[in-house]
């Protein structure tokens, strides 16, 4: 596998491969459920559709097909973002932490407008990720 990669015949991402090229086509039913799923993480994007909630709307098999294409990152059982979201979120937090040392989650909590449930959840996997450390009721970045 390593060697189909490096020639660049195969492509890896997470637990999926995919020949180069080969692109997922949702029909117009499934990509209006994607749309409207990925509008409400739009509206609120610290305070998404729960995964439950997602699948709900979706359907597991999309839900599962959007979480592998990259699109939603699940960071807790319950709580799934948008990549993007996510992506913005390591930002802020790096940011939170440059300002002021270290941040409590109260404190990405406002700065992010959202529930303790999210934040919670996002934080933990931030340290899982080795983004930051907590250090008592604190994060900072580590390394």
């Amino acid at each position: 596998l390593s060697r189909l990669v490096e020639e660049e015949r195969l492509v890896v991402r997470g637990s999926m491969m995919r020949l180069p090229g080969h692109e997922v086509n949702f029909t117009p039913a499934q990509q209006s459920k994607i749309d409207a799923l990925l509008a409400k993480f739009a509206v609120a994007p610290f305070s998404p559709p729960t995964i439950k909630d997602s699948i709900a709307e979706v359907g597991e098999d999309l839900y599962q097909t959007l979480v592998a294409m990259g699109r939603l990152l699940p960071v807790s059982r319950e709580v799934v973002f948008r990549t993007e979201d996510y992506q913005q979120a390591v930002k802020d937090v790096r940011a939170l932490a440059d300002e002021h040392g270290s941040f409590t989650l109260a404190q990405a909590r406002d700065h992010w407008g959202t529930t303790r449930r999210y934040v919670q959840d996002l934080l933990e996997y931030l340290d899982q990720q080795g983004v930051t450390l907590r250090v008592g009721d604190a994060r900072k970045l580590k390394g």
